[in-house]
């Protein structure tokens, strides 16, 4: 699929999907191919690729869940803080279930769902007056 094809459909820019295909390539997660009918395809079977996997390749994963407090680092309390335990203990349950998901599941989720969010944006009809 091109970039332009990938921006449009999750309504982004091209130059950013640009970036983030670009993360996921050095990931091996997709592989770009050249020519006129070139684009991005999935470099391996979707069934072996995590969503941790995913997230890793385009965030910092030593950051991930540290927005949530920014003044841990300095509070006198960091070492024995009950919300800083609980937010460790939430990141890491976030982290083992986007283990346990692959793209594959997940598009099997999406193809199944009948959560507004998984369908087609229905175009608006002219009501009738």
């Amino acid at each position: 699929m091109s970039v332009d094809a990938l921006a449009h459909t999750v309504g982004a820019s091209p130059t950013y999907m640009t970036k983030l295909l670009g993360r996921l390539r050095r990931a091996g997660i997709v592989e770009a191919r050249r020519g006129r009918s070139g684009g991005y395809l999935v470099a391996r079977p979707a069934s072996s690729i995590t969503l941790w996997q995913v997230v890793a390749a385009l965030e910092d994963t030593a950051k991930f869940g540290q927005g949530l407090l920014p003044l841990c680092t300095s509070c006198p309390l960091a070492s024995t803080c009950p919300i800083r335990a609980a937010l460790r203990a939430a990141e890491t349950a976030v982290q083992n279930q986007l283990t346990k998901l692959t793209v594959r599941s997940l598009s099997e989720m999406m193809e199944h769902a009948d959560a507004p969010a998984f369908r087609e944006p229905r175009r608006a009809q002219k009501v009738a007056g």
